[in-house]
């Protein structure tokens, strides 16, 4: 696969946090796994779901 100017970032993962952070302090955990999933343009799936 490759597209112009696509990227992917991955940042420090939290397996034990709260609402912005207000319990205390984020719990960081290592990802040793992680899944990542591509969708074609325009695919249901990548629209946001209606509210409601």
């Amino acid at each position: 696969m490759f597209v112009p100017g696509a990227t992917f970032f991955v940042g420090d993962s939290h397996y034990a946090q709260g609402d912005a952070e207000v319990a205390d302090r984020p719990r960081g955990a290592a990802a040793r796994h992680f899944r990542l999933t591509v969708l074609k343009a325009g695919s249901r799936q990548c629209r946001p779901k209606e509210a409601g």
